[in-house]
């Protein structure tokens, strides 16, 4: 999965968590031990939802690019086994 973005107007409606749970069990399914992601540092309500849903930080990468800014990202993983 490159990027998952939920519209304003659907977020906090379960949507994304059931997304989730979707792809996690499809990944469990087929022998992944792990899911990693990463995340803006100033994208505290990503942040938060992935830490909802277990994913812990393992390593911050400065001076991402993204677009003509410079930027933190968190990188973030669950274990599955």
């Amino acid at each position: 999965m490159g990027l998952m973005l939920m519209d304003p107007h659907y977020r906090s409606k379960g949507l994304g968590e059931g997304l989730f749970s979707s792809f996690k069990q499809w990944i469990e399914t087929n022998d992944f031990s792990e899911i990693r992601l990463g995340v803006l540092i100033e994208n505290h309500r990503a942040l938060k939802f992935w830490r909802k849903l277990g994913f812990k930080e393992f390593k911050r990468v400065p001076d991402y690019e993204i677009g003509n800014k410079k930027t933190t990202a968190i990188a973030m993983r669950i274990d599955l086994k």
